[in-house]
Order: C-alpha cells, then structure tokens, then sequence
C-alpha cells in the first residue's frame, strides 16, 4: 500500500503521558501545569504540515555509512531539498528529492517519484562507481535489505499529517509534574504476523509552553528493534522559535508554519546516518515536475529493493557527535 497513514502513519491508537527523563536538549524549566490532550497534540501537528503542499529549502547534508568494512563520511553543503503533496490527497506518499551537490555535481540522492511508483537512494563519490537501490511505493510497508526508506526522513521534518480518523480507538492521556518534560507519543500498528499491536513509533515533543515541538522520533520493527532514530537541535535563523525554523509561504509572517531546522537521522541496522541542516524554507519557489522524476545516474546499476533478500549492510555504532 503507498498510502502513509494505512502503515507506517496509520496509528490504531496514540498514548500521550509525559516523559519524565532523558529529554535531549531540553532545559530545567517548570512544566506547566495544563496538560494538552492527544486531540489537541495531533491537531497541532497538522496545522504545521498541511500549508507545507509543496517546498523548496537549501539542504546541507552530511552523510555516514559503511562500505566494504569501512564507514565513509561526505560534507555536502550545497544540495536542496524538494517536496510536493497533492492537496486533495494530503495522507498520499508526496514526491521528494533530497540531493547533495560537491563543486556542481551531484553525489547524494533520496527521493520519491509517485507518478512512476518508484523510492529510491543512491550515493555517487567522484571517481567511484557509486551504490544505489530503488524500491516500489505499493511495498513501502515490507522490510527491505538496507533498513529505510525516504517517507521515514519525511515522517521526522513534519511534513507529513497525521491520521485523525474518528473511527480509531480512544486516546489515553496520563500525566507527570517532573522536568524536563515532553509528551511522548505512541503509534500502534498491527503486528505483521496478526497477533496484536506493536508499538511502529515514539514522538517526544517538548510540553513546555509554545508551539510544542517534536524533539525526537523513533521507529521500530514489530520485534521491538529500533528502525530509525532522529533528533532536532536549535539552529540559528533570525526569527527561530525553539527548534523549528519558520517556512514561507504566501500568508503573513505571523502565520508561517514550521520546521526542523536541523536534523540527525540514523539508521542503526543499516549503519546509514544523515545530518540535515536546512534554510531559505520556502512554499513559494516554483518547481519543475520534472524535477521529481527518477532519472538514475548514468551506469549506476540499482539494487532491487523488492527482490528476494540480499545480506544486509553492515550495522554501524554511529557517533553521537554534534
């Protein structure tokens, strides 16, 4: 299925409580005393990422992983990243490109082209041959050999609403008077081989008076092993508010959404990390359509990510270094 609330967005239910430790980059400061609800969190959260229908943003990436027994590191500091949803359809897999650019050439891409029903990844060093794997948007829900997938870098920008069907089972909300404090959030999925509910991810968002920032996300396969792990820093735009960066749009200053500023994803059984810093955020900038489309490099051969599974890349411990 390549609707993201039916898997991966598709919570059953959300648990809200407030986490009492451990909340990264947070500060010693009281928590208030009124408690939002789920309800209240989830429509936050969507106020935020539905005006975002399309974005054009300065991407500069940094990118870990592990080749032939050694991990390999590139500074990319002048690719950008694009993204377009259909505005009747905000919950369908939206097209994207995250892409780093070293003296004008292109060496990094992730991306999803809906027309041609395609995700892919590819990492291209000057000189080298380069890897590269592609996968269909109709499997997004199945494991594959490297670990991740592009939605999943989407789920941590905000980008992406959440399912608010009234049709799902009740929220439970629980409570703490304990600092630093966050909401954290629960997404149940059905566990793939139908017997119950796993927990498919875990958002902490900070529940300190303000616009209630997610500070981290984490996703998990049904036996309980972490997916993926992404954090949010303060970054250093005028006009920032905590750790979001405002995007323009059309409407008035007061009124523009927000963003991650800056980002570090990893990946930990793919040994893949990514360190995302993004400005100029913009809803205005026009974007060729052909801008979305998969066009591999020339004699880059993609590894099928729907294949029969292949040995999986080396696992990496990757730095927490910032």
């Amino acid at each position: 299925m390549n609707r993201l609330h039916a898997g991966e967005l598709g919570a059953l239910a959300i648990f809200v409580c407030v986490f009492c430790t451990g909340c990264p980059g947070a500060q010693e400061r009281i928590c208030p005393e009124r408690v939002l609800s789920a309800e209240e969190l989830v429509a936050l959260h969507n106020a935020r990422a539905l005006p975002i229908e399309q974005l054009w943003a300065r991407a500069d990436t940094e990118v870990w992983w592990r080749e032939d027994g050694r991990e390999r590191h590139y500074r990319l500091p002048s690719g950008n990243l694009v993204l377009r949803r259909d505005p009747a359809d905000p919950l369908a897999t939206p097209a994207f490109i995250l892409r780093g650019t070293e003296l004008g050439s292109e060496v990094f891409r992730m991306g999803i082209d809906p027309a041609s029903g395609v995700y892919y990844f590819w990492i291209t060093p000057p000189g080298e041959g380069g890897s590269g794997w592609s996968g269909r948007l109709a499997n997004l829900d199945r494991p594959n050999e490297i670990g991740f997938d592009p939605t999943q870098l989407l789920s941590v920008l905000g980008v992406l609403p959440w399912s608010s069907d009234p049709g799902a089972p009740p929220y439970i909300a629980s409570t703490a008077e304990t600092t630093p404090c966050v909401y954290e959030l629960h997404f149940l999925a059905p566990r793939p081989d139908g017997r119950g509910l796993f927990v498919q991810r875990e958002v902490w968002i900070d529940r300190h008076e303000g616009p209630h920032q997610p500070i981290r996300t984490r996703l998990f396969r049904a036996d309980g092993e972490p997916v993926m792990v992404a954090r949010t820093y303060p970054g250093q735009q005028p006009g920032q508010r905590g750790y979001f960066a405002p995007v323009q749009t059309a409407a008035a200053e007061a009124d523009w959404p927000l963003m991650p500023e800056r980002i570090d994803v990893s990946w930990p059984q793919a040994g893949v990390r990514l360190r995302l810093r993004l400005s100029q955020m913009t809803t205005t900038r026009p974007v060729p359509d052909s801008t979305y489309q998969f066009s591999p490099p020339p004699g880059l051969e993609l590894r099928d990510l729907d294949a029969p599974p292949a040995p999986p890349l080396a696992s990496a411990e990757m730095s927490e270094d910032r």
